[in-house]
């Protein structure tokens, strides 16, 4: 579903026929750079190993489809499309005036697909584990839905009239954050907690660790999404809670996935109760994203 929102918003194409076999390919590439990140042994680039074969593979399927679509929208012949992929290919470098080559788009329409639907549908993913969890919050939640809505599609003029939707939202990439950790390279030698971070230094940040750290916050393995009411939420320090990250390097996109995911969770609280299957074995599995290692089965049952 977040895969064919990206693809009719970004670049209006619609995938539905091919979606699950775009989603698998994103799925192999995560989980081999994962693999490459982590390995203290770094075997040349060129030898075909088990895992690298299956990543070309992976990165032929998926080349055939970004590079099918930018073809077809150069041949196009200027008819306005009025998406980023528009935005792109009449992008023009400010010195020397010309626009990006075939290779170049394909690479920053490639990064949105990665990190533009994968996060938010694994955010959902817990949010219903966690709703699962706490019926009281799911229950509060469906009054608010079924109070606004009384029945209709949500649109955005609702998203105001719906805050404990976007709290619920919230507080769960707080304790199920979609990127778990990130890096950042020190541009100057300094100090941080007492440690000397040299000039050049690779940082790992564990977002997870922040969201549950409890010098920030009360009973942080709870869920509790009035959290995140706005008289609870002014008071947050921006570097406690950074899902999107935070500084200038904040997620491009992280208005969009807030707006995509409030939207989505009323609609589906709206129409169906969803359970979890009992007795599963849940275990985090992080590839770049943190997803439930063998998926997590639920039962959709629509709503009277």
């Amino acid at each position: 579903m977040t895969l064919d929102i990206i693809n009719r918003t970004m670049f209006s194409v619609d995938v539905l026929p091919s979606v699950d076999r775009i989603g698998a390919t994103i799925d192999v590439g995560l989980h081999y750079i994962m693999r490459y990140i982590q390995s203290p042994i770094r075997v040349p680039d060129h030898w075909p190993t088990p895992a690298k074969r299956k990543f070309d593979a992976a990165k032929a399927t998926l080349d055939e489809f970004l590079y099918g679509i930018i073809a077809k929208r150069r041949a196009s012949q200027g008819q306005a499309h009025g998406d980023l992929l528009d935005m792109l290919l009449v992008a023009r470098d400010q010195d020397t005036g010309e626009g990006m080559n075939d290779e170049q788009v394909r690479n920053e329409v490639a990064s949105i697909y990665g990190a533009g639907h994968e996060t938010t549908a694994l955010a959902l993913t817990w949010t219903w584990l966690a709703l699962n969890q706490n019926p009281a919050v799911l229950r509060t939640l469906q009054a608010e839905v079924d109070a606004v809505l009384q029945g209709r599609t949500p649109t955005m003029a609702d998203l105001p009239h719906l805050p404990y939707t976007l709290q619920v939202f919230e507080e769960s990439m707080r304790l199920y954050p979609p990127v778990p950790f990130t890096g950042r390279v020190a541009v100057q030698a300094t100090t941080l907690g007492g440690f000397a971070i040299p000039k050049g230094a690779f940082v790992n940040i564990a977002i997870n660790n922040i969201h549950r750290h409890p010098d920030f916050w009360a009973d942080p393995e709870a869920f509790q999404p009035e959290r995140f009411a706005p008289e609870h939420k002014t008071n947050l320090n921006r570097n406690v809670y950074i899902p999107f990250l935070t500084g200038p390097h904040l997620c491009i996109g992280n208005n969009f996935a807030l707006m995509e995911g409030q939207l989505l969770l009323a609609q589906m609280v709206q129409r169906y109760d969803v359970q979890v299957v009992p007795d599963q074995h849940i275990v985090k599995e992080v590839a770049i994203t943190m997803r439930p290692k063998d998926g997590l089965q639920v039962m959709f049952q629509p709503r009277s």
